[in-house]
């Protein structure tokens, strides 16, 4: 999180209880966006917004979750956090993504 400036958070247009739950929280730091079936949040990275998204759930609450450094993808979580990609992850960074992703989660680490 420290790293990235940028998040965007994609959902399922029939999550509505998220969706509505990211609208209440953010509406002011977040912009919307529809696309076919997905509603798509894309903002700065603030410290509000990264309490909401380290905030232990029991699963990761959003269908894609995706952190920027300017332009350059640094993490993206998938499909509820089951697929994850991150490039040019440390050993630490790895330890702490599987520490907090869900057990089922598949690594591949390249």
């Amino acid at each position: 999180m420290k790293l990235a400036n940028t998040i965007e958070i994609h959902c399922w247009n029939e999550e509505t209880e998220v969706i509505e739950e990211i609208k209440s929280l953010f509406q002011h730091s977040l912009e919307s966006t529809l696309e076919e079936n997905m509603t798509i949040f894309k903002g700065s990275s603030n410290p509000r917004i990264d309490d909401y998204l380290l905030d232990r759930h029991e699963k990761i609450k959003w269908f894609s979750l995706f952190l920027y450094k300017d332009s350059s993808s640094i993490f993206h979580a998938g499909h509820w956090g089951k697929e994850f990609y991150s490039p040019k992850a440390s050993d630490d960074d790895i330890a702490f993504i599987k520490s907090v992703m869900p057990a089922e989660t598949i690594y591949h680490q390249y």
